[in-house]
């Protein structure tokens, strides 16, 4: 390959990419996205975490007729922790995936 070429090829990847750490006669061949499908798996397995982890916490509220109202006041409140840590688990992950990008250089796979 032209040398000229090759280092167009690497001026135009570190504007391009500058938080890549790229070596002198390296450039950037392909840069991939993930698949967009892939938030539909996330927010499936949060949504369906939180109906299994609410079906629990109803067939152990409706099983235990002896629950006082405090013991019950307790159950709703950690069902609301759970809750949020769960809608929390679901915005940390698609915060991931969004900034999950692969690159393909002339000599390395980031």
């Amino acid at each position: 390959m032209d040398e000229n070429l090759a280092k167009i090829r690497h001026d135009r990847s570190e504007k391009d990419f500058p938080f890549l750490k790229l070596e002198d006669d390296e450039w950037v061949e392909f840069a991939f996205a993930r698949a967009k499908i892939c938030y539909i798996l996330i927010f499936g397995a949060i949504a369906g975490g939180l109906v299994i982890m609410l079906f629990a916490f109803l067939m152990v509220l409706i099983g235990q007729p002896s629950i006082d109202a405090s013991g019950r006041n307790f159950m709703y409140m950690l069902l609301v922790i759970l809750f949020v840590m769960g809608v929390a688990c679901g915005a940390v992950a698609t915060m991931v995936f969004r900034g999950n990008r692969m690159f393909i250089t002339n000599k390395h796979v980031v």
